[in-house]
């Protein structure tokens, strides 16, 4: 993490821990240099196929170019309070992002305001950087652009089984979904 330009954050996965390991978790990660940034949850299902999704607010345009996954990357750096920069690092002119990922945007009168993808991993679809607009929240943006995703990236690999990794904001949208919580998560940032 040290020798990023951006460091990002260090998942624990608490259900792989023994009881020892899971007690000490917070003085091992203060003696490696890094601070509890929030907590998470792993959740999966057998939840595939799912109908095609609308809301009536929203069109859905896949993130096929540069201009298409520059907007994702911004969105989602909005959405996370992060810099524009570390949206893009790691996104920018990506060709798996424009190709091998079922990303989406979900625009409002042509404005990109949610993005969601999935990709395909170890024989299930793992929905990844789910993100809404902070001024949209609360509108069904995360839940439909989400199902959009997962049902495009079902639909061209045939996969019914999906995986995720939900911050405590995104965790009430999945259950909705057909997903089940299966592993309490740590997140962990660089300390200062």
């Amino acid at each position: 993490m040290r020798s990023k330009s951006h460091a990002g954050f260090l998942w624990v996965f608490e259900d792989l821990l023994d009881d020892g390991a899971r007690a000490a978790l917070g003085t091992a990660a203060e003696q490696a240099g890094l601070r509890y940034a929030f907590p998470g949850t792993g959740m999966a299902g057998d939840l595939l196929p799912v109908p095609e999704p609308v809301h009536p607010e929203l069109t859905f345009a896949r993130v096929d170019d540069d201009d298409l996954l520059r907007a994702y990357a911004d969105l989602k750096a909005r959405a996370y309070g992060f810099p524009l920069e570390d949206g893009r690092d790691g996104l920018a002119g990506s060709s798996l992002w424009k190709s091998g990922v079922f990303a989406y945007l979900g625009l409002r009168d042509g404005t990109p305001v949610t993005c969601a993808a999935t990709v395909e991993a170890e024989g299930r679809l793992f929905v990844v950087l789910v993100a809404t607009d902070p001024a949209c929240e609360r509108r069904g943006y995360g839940e439909a652009v989400t199902r959009k995703a997962l049902y495009e990236g079902a639909r061209a690999t045939g996969l019914t089984r999906a995986a995720l990794h939900a911050t405590a904001a995104g965790a009430p949208v999945y259950p909705r979904i057909g997903f089940r919580p299966n592993s309490p998560l740590r997140f962990f940032a660089l300390g200062d």
